[in-house]
């Protein structure tokens, strides 16, 4: 038994090491710690029956309560990695976890009555068993009442995916164009993402870094600002870091695109601006900007691609890409699940990738990228389907979702004008040369997953269902920022440096941003939707 003790006693220390990555570390390292001392003790054989099946009989208590409704269907891709994907996935971990630890108890509680009086053992321990009894009864209540809970805030599983209603928007293969000029506002940047344009000429720009293995920490939050008034951001001084040395990572052992995760989404209302930190694995970090001070204001499971505040409700929303989830974020306490996108039609995950909140219909408008047909770790890393994505109106109160714009190609970001029209980035229009490891990067130019400079901006017209392109050629546009009729697009996703083919030759893969002034529309303002 006492060696038995101190291997218990290892790996419940080792747990309570990594519960420090985790978004809320104190009540999980007081978990595992008692477990860990109660291995400690009996290892030096000391044993205190009673105290350890009472904490047994909790742990398996709360081991049933944090069991999710879909265990079985979390459970399979619970321990294919160690990263926070999805909320299903950690909480089957930590009933997991939890039960383990009752289990333990149990058994160090079973010894310390055999090594005590002689008293018959069911005579000693029938009021613990009576304790376990009433514990997992009030388990089942609580389970119960989780799965009704979870009944009224997502849908099935089974569901077919968001509805298609008359009112929903059909992309045409050829739209209209109407292209606008374009001008250079800031170059060089490492994955530039989430922008926030300010009153006069500041812009903040969140950035996701390199990628690179070999230097993780090189995200960061910028603030820039025309001191010499000649419309970019590139003068001497005009380029702050609010904040740098964040995480930064390149997935494309895992996908077979050049795609790079860090610092991400920036919204602000309520007079609070939020910026995500979707480090790919998790959680994720949510910062709120405060002037020039950044301080953590959440951690939240899963992938954070965008955040949005949503005045109607007076709450904070976010999509997490890895797990398919629109969820309502809550400071210092994580998130909780609004809904659980399901499958679209052909079986690819309805991967979200930005939200905004609609000022004149009070739902929630998210970008829905899809997914590959083979999953997201199979094929060769090219089975996105195009014009598989589109918008889709999800409601917070009840979970539902409809289709408001159909037939779009990797959309990405999106912005709601004063007079409700909507502009949407496309990242991209095909997707080509999957790439095999990191090494093939550098080996030739290559578009790396996604069909470089094949972005494109449209203007769609939710009320009249018209299409128009306003910018094409776009080199993986990511991220929209909106300021009157100023439209901000951060482009450039993907490895610094790299050779990609260009419009005319290769040329090296650059982040950067650039500014169009939307043209004048005949319908009448209907506000700003920032607030």
């Amino acid at each position: 038994m006492r060696l038995a003790s101190w291997i218990a006693f290892v790996l419940f220390a080792f747990a309570v090491v990594v519960q420090t990555n985790d978004p809320d570390p104190a009540i999980w390292i007081l978990a595992y710690g008692i477990a860990a001392a109660s291995a400690f003790a009996s290892g030096r054989g000391r044993y205190f029956p009673r105290a350890s099946a009472i904490a047994g009989a909790l742990y398996l208590f709360f081991a049933w309560r944090e069991t999710p409704g879909n265990a079985g269907g979390a459970a399979a891709s619970a321990f294919s990695s160690f990263g926070m994907a999805s909320l299903d996935i950690e909480e089957v971990r930590e009933s997991l976890g939890l039960a383990i630890c009752g289990l333990w108890m149990a058994v160090v509680a079973a010894v310390g009555c055999a090594r005590r009086s002689a008293r018959p053992f069911a005579a000693r321990t029938a009021p613990l068993v009576l304790c376990v009894v009433l514990l997992f009864a009030g388990g089942c209540a609580a389970q119960t009442a989780q799965t009704a809970q979870t009944a009224r805030t997502a849908r099935p599983s089974g569901a077919s995916g968001p509805v298609v209603g008359a009112d929903a928007v059909a992309v045409p293969l050829a739209p209209a164009k109407q292209l606008v000029p374009r001008v250079r506002v800031a170059d060089h940047l490492e994955n530039p993402r989430g922008m926030l344009a300010r009153a006069g000429d500041a812009l903040l720009v969140s950035v996701a870094g390199t990628g690179d293995p070999a230097k993780p920490a090189t995200g960061a939050l910028l603030r820039l600002e025309d001191e010499n008034g000649d419309g970019r951001f590139d003068g001497p001084g005009e380029r702050r870091e609010l904040l740098n040395g964040r995480e930064s990572k390149n997935i494309v052992d895992i996908v077979r695109r050049d795609e790079v995760f860090g610092m991400a989404g920036m919204a602000e209302g309520d007079g609070t601006t939020l910026v995500s930190l979707a480090y790919f694995g998790g959680p994720s970090t949510i910062y709120r900007v405060d002037g020039g001070k950044v301080r953590e204001w959440s951690r939240v499971y899963g992938n954070i691609n965008d955040v949005a505040f949503d005045p109607k409700r007076g709450i904070w929303l976010g999509v997490s890409s890895s797990s398919d989830e629109v969820v309502q974020l809550q400071p210092e306490r994580g998130s909780r699940r609004i809904v659980k996108l399901p499958p679209l039609p052909r079986g690819q995950d309805a991967v979200p990738g930005y939200l905004r909140h609609d000022p004149r219909s009070g739902d929630v408008l998210v970008t829905l990228f899809s997914g590959s047909t083979e999953g997201e770790e199979g094929g060769e890393g090219t089975e996105l389907e195009p014009r598989a994505g589109g918008v889709v109106r999800v409601d917070p109160d009840s979970g539902e979702m409809r289709w408001l714009v159909t037939g779009l190609t990797a959309p990405t970001d999106l912005e709601i004008g004063p007079d409700g029209r909507l502009y949407v980035l496309e990242f991209c229009s095909d997707f080509a040369d999957p790439i095999r490891d990191r090494a093939a990067l550098w080996s030739e130019p290559s578009h790396g997953g996604f069909r470089r400079f094949s972005g494109r901006l449209l203007s769609i017209d939710p009320d009249t269902g018209e299409v128009v392109v306003l910018a094409e050629g776009l080199d993986g546009p990511t991220n929209l920022a909106l300021r009157g009729r100023e439209l901000f697009i951060a482009q450039g996703m993907g490895t610094p440096g790299r050779p990609i083919p260009g419009p005319e030759g290769t040329v090296p893969l650059t982040g950067f941003i650039d500014k169009l002034v939307l043209p004048e529309t005949s319908r009448a303002g209907a506000g700003d939707r920032r607030a």
